[in-house]
């Protein structure tokens, strides 16, 4: 009578397999982590660089027209008590601040005006002149930029809404 031995353990191949199934998963969780990681990294950035662009958005000076800063002189007065960190931080970001005013004067009643303008001379709403100021806000930081436009209609007194 023959009897064949039953084994209970596994085969060096079973073994092998299942090792080099366990090393495809972990490399492939390594490299979820590493990604999230970058990802975590690059997100802070972005954060910190729309952080840093909400303070020179916010602070529009008429003194600071046209000229090139860096957003520590920007905001220097307004946030006088910042630590030395965060003031050399903020020397390394670059604003350049241009104001213009590109149509000086619109005035309805004006005796030189084209049939092409679009202004209706029968509306008292606008009895006076309307300018238009641009102001262009742009910071940059190393590889990113972020840039503001205002359209500023100021009315004179005598506008009706």
């Amino acid at each position: 009578m023959i009897h064949c031995k039953q084994s209970s353990g596994f085969t060096l191949i079973e073994v092998l397999v299942s090792v080099a199934i366990l090393a495809v998963v972990a490399t492939a969780l390594l490299d979820i982590n590493s990604n999230s990681k970058q990802n975590f990294s690059y997100l802070k950035q972005r954060i910190d660089f729309e952080t840093r662009s909400s303070l020179a958005f916010m602070h529009s000076d008429p003194k600071l027209h046209n000229k090139d800063l860096e957003l520590y002189d920007f905001v220097k007065e307004s946030y006088p008590t910042l630590s030395e960190t965060l003031h050399k931080e903020l020397k390394e970001y670059k604003i350049h601040y241009e104001h213009e005013e590109a149509f000086s004067t619109i005035s309805p009643n004006d005796q030189n005006k084209s049939s092409q303008d679009t202004l209706d001379e029968n509306n008292p709403s606008l009895s006076e002149n309307i300018s238009l100021i641009f102001d262009k806000i742009t910071l940059s930081h190393q590889k990113n930029s972020s840039t503001l436009f205002e359209i500023t209609i100021p009315f004179s007194k005598g506008y009706n809404q």
